[in-house]
């Protein structure tokens, strides 16, 4: 049985090749992700100006075009989500099978008496331990996407109206989960 364990920083620039035929798809769902998560503060906004022209007449948004609005925005963000989860999962299928393909057509070329994977081990890593690449690069990958970009673009929202709530937000911002 021939184990290997890769160092961490091994492991990553493996992944690193591994997903570089698809990581433009993937970068564009990571921003599709964004996007969509970034529009919550538009939706927020929709919400702070129906209730402060409740508060505070006279309204410069009626209570009925904030609502049309934020359903228009809750539609949009729906859409995005499925469009950068379609994008990723389109990514993670085609890595899935390009590698299986890559790993088939490798075996094939191997003498049977050749030392390396036995036939099952072979058969294991091509039909299930491939297959658990995919969850990686259909969901990690925009995740990790979507933690970089949103938290900053929050911070550069909040920060010309509050730099006590921006300075909150670089404290806790480790701690808000996006």
């Amino acid at each position: 049985m021939t184990e290997t364990c890769l160092s961490p920083a091994d492991a990553k620039a493996e992944l690193a090749r591994l997903t570089a035929p698809v990581s433009k798809q993937l970068r564009s769902a990571g921003m599709l992700a964004s996007l969509s998560e970034v529009l919550w503060a538009a939706q927020a906004a929709l919400v702070a100006l129906a209730l402060g022209g409740l508060v505070a007449p006279p309204a410069s948004l009626s209570v009925p075009q904030a609502a049309l609005g934020f359903v228009f925005v809750m539609l949009l963000r729906a859409g995005l989500d499925a469009a950068a989860q379609a994008r990723a999962n389109r990514a993670a299928t085609t890595l899935v099978a390009a590698e299986r393909a890559r790993l088939l057509t490798e075996a094939a070329r191997l003498d049977a008496r050749a030392t390396g994977l036995a036939p099952a081990q072979l058969a294991s890593l091509a039909g299930e331990k491939l297959a658990l690449l995919g969850p990686y690069v259909s969901r990690f990958t925009p995740a990790m996407t979507r933690s970089r970009i949103v938290p900053i673009v929050f911070l550069a929202l909040v920060a010309p109206l509050s730099w006590v709530v921006a300075v909150i937000f670089l404290i806790a911002g480790p701690l808000i989960p996006v």
